[in-house]
């Protein structure tokens, strides 16, 4: 996966789909699926997938499952050594490992094997000065028709 930036200002209202123009951030107001070009909408500061295509929904869950799965390993490794060894030794080492685990969305990336899907991440500044970032992850896949006409 290849990573680029690019900055610009947006706002959640204007999240459009690059193929169609939908409006992604109108269908989760509105409780709706977003158009068919959207695989995957993940939300940073949720840690959570909050729409995946039916197309990916079982890759999804299944990266979701292994990294529950590793958290759970991580945390017990944790606690076995804070009870032999003191709490405050680990806590630095387990932050370090949370740190480093590799992110759902670039897991899922590796296991989606259409070459049509771009991947973007996208960072949103609140406009208020005490307003904090949210990063938005977004999959869209080019090679799906949208006028099945």
């Amino acid at each position: 996966m290849i990573e680029s930036k690019i900055q610009t200002k947006i706002v959640r209202e204007d999240l459009f789909c690059p193929i169609c123009a939908d409006n992604i951030y109108q269908s989760f107001e509105n409780n709706t699926a977003p158009c068919p070009h959207v695989l995957y909408v993940y939300i940073d500061e949720k840690s959570e997938f909050v729409y995946s295509h039916n197309d990916i929904h079982n890759i999804v869950q299944e990266v979701v499952t292994e990294l529950e799965s590793d958290d759970e390993s991580m945390m017990t490794l944790f606690e076995l050594l804070s009870s032999i060894e003191g709490r405050e030794n680990h806590q630095e080492m387990f932050q370090s490992m949370k740190e480093h685990q590799i992110h759902p969305v670039s897991l899922l990336s590796q296991r989606i094997k259409q070459e049509s899907v771009l991947h973007l991440s996208i960072t949103i500044s609140g406009l208020a000065s005490h307003t904090k970032e949210n990063t938005i992850r977004i999959g869209y896949d080019f090679d799906v028709d949208s006028n099945p006409n």
